[in-house]
């Protein structure tokens, strides 16, 4: 079974907690800050799952999220993010992802 999870979240004091917990529970953890990397990163890996905040440095996550699906259709996706709102909401549904997650602000 795959275990591997990517977590692309640019705020580090976000990121990091969230990556020592997967970790420690088993799952193999890559990690990117910003859109840039996850494309990298998913050039190389086939990821069961991937954790990816909306907003990152001048990209919308959400097309990102699209880009991955294409490459990996089954991939499991939970965003998250700060911005929290019906319409974010409405364009996750639309894309499939598994869990819609409001972090704190």
């Amino acid at each position: 079974m795959n275990k591997s999870i990517l977590i692309v979240e640019p705020e580090k004091d976000v990121r990091e907690p969230i990556r020592n917990w997967l970790t420690e529970a088993g799952y193999d953890v890559a990690t990117a800050e910003s859109a840039a990397q996850a494309r990298d990163i998913i050039d190389n890996r086939n990821f069961a799952a991937i954790l990816m905040d909306i907003r990152l440095q001048g990209e919308n996550g959400f097309r990102i999220l699209q880009e991955i699906k294409a490459k990996i259709p089954e991939i499991k996706s939970f965003v998250l993010t700060s911005y929290a709102s019906p319409e974010t909401a409405a364009i996750a549904r639309q894309l499939g992802v598994t869990a819609y997650l409001a972090k704190p602000t």
